[in-house]
């Protein structure tokens, strides 16, 4: 079983990286523009891109797993049940947060303008 989990945390530790670090940099971006009254980039990193990417790698696991022959039944079994498990923690907790940052950036740049 923990084999299967530390399988599972490798393969997606780029890109939950990824998505946890677009997040904290948006957020970074974002409050030094209200303390400094500086406008805010027009680009930012996407962590809804981000995001994507990480669901998409858990279903390209979670598929990849259920193609795999070679494996014994339970250990396949217990693969899949990470998969599924971080596929739901991530997607419920990074859909609020990118949803929520969305709204905050909006409100800054309504608040300190845009540059650019």
């Amino acid at each position: 079983m923990r084999d299967s989990n530390d399988e599972a945390m490798s393969a997606l530790l780029t890109y939950r990286r990824d998505a946890v670090a677009s997040t904290l940099t948006n957020l970074y971006i974002l409050a030094g523009a209200l303390r400094a009254d500086r406008k805010v980039p027009k680009y930012l990193p996407s962590a809804a891109l981000a995001r994507k990417r990480l669901m998409d790698k858990m279903i390209e696991l979670e598929n990849e797993y259920e193609t795999d022959r070679g494996r014994e039944v339970r250990q396949l079994g217990e693969r899949k049940k990470w998969v599924q498990i971080y596929s739901y923690s991530y997607n419920e907790s990074l859909t609020g947060c990118v949803a929520q940052l969305e709204e905050l950036e909006r409100y800054t740049k309504l608040i300190v303008g845009e540059q650019g």
